[in-house]
Formats: structure tokens, sequence, C-alpha cells
């Protein structure tokens, strides 16, 4: 796999340990008591601010460099960009919810699963059909385009987390 690939693949692996504490604190909830505001908000820490936004971003340039080549484009490297609108629009909801008492502990909970379940499916298609499908149909000459965009945008790279 060609290196801003693998680089992606490492923000994603570092993503599953967040999602998997997110999974066992929906389970917990219902145990626990006032302090879920502190908590969760520290739990989605690592999906909101700006190593979240280069990582999307990212993943959206070699996307506009993809459609560039002669790839097939599957239907979920379609989704990309719409999914990564949804995760701002869903982590906005969330962090209202956390904050609302009058939310149920169990809405709560099947919130957050749900969230981790989209956040993981989605990544999945990246990793399995997306990237490999770049990989293969980009040339040295797109990687070298993608490089440069990566490198002049408002994020140097995904790894400045």
């Amino acid at each position: 796999m060609h290196g801003f690939i693998e680089e992606l693949q490492q923000y994603h692996h570092e993503k599953a340990g967040h999602l998997h504490a997110l999974q066992d604190y929906s389970v917990r909830l219902v145990e626990v008591a006032d302090t879920r505001k502190d908590e969760l908000t520290e739990l989605f820490d690592p999906f909101r601010g700006v190593s979240e936004t280069a990582h999307h971003r990212n993943e959206e340039l070699i996307l506009l460099h993809l459609r560039t080549t002669d790839a097939p484009i599957h239907r979920k490297v379609n989704e990309i960009s719409a999914d990564h609108a949804a995760f701002e629009r869903i982590l906005s909801q969330l962090m209202r919810m956390i904050v609302d008492e009058s939310v149920s502990h169990g809405e709560l909970s099947d919130a957050l699963q749900n969230f981790v379940t989209v956040y993981h499916d989605h990544a999945s298609s990246e990793e399995n059909i997306f990237f490999p499908i770049a990989d293969e149909y980009m040339t040295e000459r797109t990687w070298r385009a993608v490089r440069d965009d990566w490198m002049s945008g408002p994020f140097e790279r995904a790894s400045v987390r």
C-alpha cells in the first residue's frame, strides 16, 4: 500500500481503540450515575478537532484524485464525503444528548452504540474498498498530486494528532 494509505490506516487503527472504549461505556451506561457528561466528552475528544478534520480532508483528497483515474468507483466510495459530513452532525447531536439530563441512559446508550457501528462500518468500507481501489488505480504521478495537495492544505498531514 502507498504510504499515505498506510498513514490513514494507522489513524483508523488508533480510532478502533477509541470506538472500543465508547462501546464499553455504552454497555455500562445504565450503571453509571452523574459522571456521564465528563466521561463521554472525554471519550469523544478523539473524534473531534483538527486530527479528525485533517484525516477526513486527506481521505477526500485521495478520493478527488482517484476520480481522475479509470478506477471503478464503488457506491461506498461515493458515500465517503457524505459520511464525513454526517459524522459532524451525529457528534453534535450526541454532545447535546450527553448534557441533556432528560435523555435517558438507555437512549444515550443506543445513540452511542449507533455511532460506534456507523463509524466502524465507514472505516471498514474505506479499509476494504476505497484504499485498495486507490492503491491499485492511482499512479505515482497521481500520488504526487495528492502529496502536493495534502501538504499545502490547512492541515499538514493526518498525523498532526
